[in-house]
């Protein structure tokens, strides 16, 4: 099993000096007593959220607010892990191109920062390998 908390702290981590460099707040997961844990592998956890988190930090203004949640839904021993942001959002008609390879929305920040447009495309094949994880993408507002 997997302490997802850990994971996202890690990255959260890894990512400060961006985070500190557009002046972000940010609402991550609070530590329980006792850990929420996940069957998952936790190289390809890390690495799917990783991109999402990035892409959150990457398209928020300066001063924006990051949200990181988790919640549990016991009856179906699921978790669900929620990024939000207080970006610009994604235009409705481009939620599914940005999951494939080389796509990145029009005019978005990553675009003008020369991404490859590779980072949402891989963390949905990690999500969708094993079948029980779901992706889904919402408008990154809070």
């Amino acid at each position: 099993p997997v302490d997802v908390v850990g994971v996202v702290e890690r990255i959260l981590q890894k990512r400060r000096p961006a985070i500190e460099r557009h002046k972000l707040t940010v609402e991550g997961p609070a530590r329980q007593a006792t850990p929420q844990r996940v069957l998952a592998d936790e190289l390809l956890l890390e690495h799917a959220l990783t991109s999402i988190i990035t892409n959150a930090i990457e398209a928020m203004p300066s001063g924006g607010r990051l949200r990181i949640g988790l919640g549990a839904t016991a009856a179906r021993g699921r978790t669900r892990i929620e990024v939000a942001d207080t970006g610009p959002g994604i235009p409705e008609d481009q939620r599914e191109k940005i999951f494939e390879e080389f796509q990145q929305v029009e005019g978005s920040v990553a675009k003008a920062k020369g991404g490859t447009g590779l980072g949402l495309a891989i963390a949905r094949r990690i999500v969708k390998f094993p079948r029980r994880w779901r992706c889904a993408c919402c408008d990154g507002t809070v």
